[in-house]
């Protein structure tokens, strides 16, 4: 084919593109884009295949560049964008509302420290808060001589109780973050109740002497799970104090301003939560992990999330608003 017969059948597709790469960032969403770019490459080869003129082979060089960096370029963008994301802005909006999160750990961790201690040397109190049934139930699931520790397993597929994790944790996590709205009280009477269960269950267990198991479950995905539970607790008490301290503003405008926190703080819990399922699913429940293998995973976990929420973004330019 001869050179200006070749340009008279693609050049409505360069065209094309020059105009989509024009029109970014709308471009970008334009579904012909990557079919533009792919057809260009193949100019572009056949071009220098067949030797045509260097200005043609410059001119969709040039298009195929600026294609490639549109799409791909894009793409390293918003992978960024979530890196940072995740590794500067949550944290700091963690260390913002430290006096939340605080609050809601406090909550947490020491109602089911002062259960798990009271139920372990006084095995009778259990029943005040749990069925014979339930306590029967949880001592099933930690028996020390069972294939797989934590929930009965209906099915050998762990993609299965993947599943099941994540819509309970997040289920929970929801329950914490939406009660904010009842003025705070909803996701601190979700968050009590649920270290209420926790406290209940391991005394119990430790009393029977299934302490090992239980703790060998929970050891690892506890360190994702209950911080996660703790910062949508957080999240709902930003709302709550919002309806119920505007301050100045109207109550509208008062929950539209917090709503950004907030949200940051409900994404955290949601992607700790399903990191959560993961482990719960696939490593807490297997029972031939070595001691120092399933210890050495959860000492890393209960580390590394502590030192992220602590030191994640000081060191980095702030935020555009």
């Amino acid at each position: 084919m001869k050179q200006h017969s070749f340009e008279a059948q693609y050049e409505p597709q360069w065209q094309a593109l020059q105009r989509a790469l024009q029109a970014r960032p709308r471009a970008l969403d334009n579904q012909q884009l990557p079919v533009l770019y792919r057809a260009v490459c193949q100019h572009l080869a056949l071009a220098r295949q067949r030797q045509y003129s260097p200005a043609l082979q410059d001119r969709l060089n040039d298009l195929v560049l600026r294609g490639h960096q549109a799409l791909y370029g894009t793409r390293l963008r918003a992978r960024g964008t979530f890196a940072r994301y995740l590794l500067i802005t949550i944290p700091r909006t963690v260390r913002q509302q430290w006096r939340l999160v605080l609050a809601a750990a406090l909550l947490f961790y020491g109602l089911a420290g002062a259960l798990t201690w009271l139920v372990a040397f006084k095995p009778d109190l259990a029943t005040a808060f749990s069925s014979p049934a339930q306590l029967t139930k949880m001592a099933e699931m930690y028996d020390p001589s069972a294939t797989h520790w934590g929930r009965a397993r209906e099915s050998a597929q762990d993609l299965v109780m993947f599943g099941f994790y994540i819509s309970h944790n997040i289920t929970i996590a929801f329950q914490c973050f939406a009660g904010g709205l009842f003025a705070g009280v909803g996701s601190l009477f979700y968050l009590g109740f649920n270290a209420m269960q926790l406290g209940v269950v391991a005394g119990y267990l430790i009393q029977m002497g299934y302490g090992r198991p239980f703790w060998f479950f929970v050891a690892t995905h506890s360190a994702l799970e209950i911080n996660g539970l703790i910062l949508a607790a957080a999240a709902g008490l930003r709302l709550g104090l919002a309806l119920i301290m505007p301050g100045r503003l109207p109550r509208a405008e008062a929950l539209r301003q917090q709503a950004a926190p907030a949200a940051t703080l409900i994404a955290a819990a949601a992607l700790m939560t399903f990191g959560a399922a993961f482990f719960e699913a696939f490593w807490s429940s297997r029972v031939d992990l070595p001691t120092a293998v399933r210890f050495g995973m959860a000492g890393t976990l209960w580390t590394l999330v502590p030192l992220w929420l602590a030191l994640g973004g000081r060191w980095s330019a702030p935020d555009a608003d």
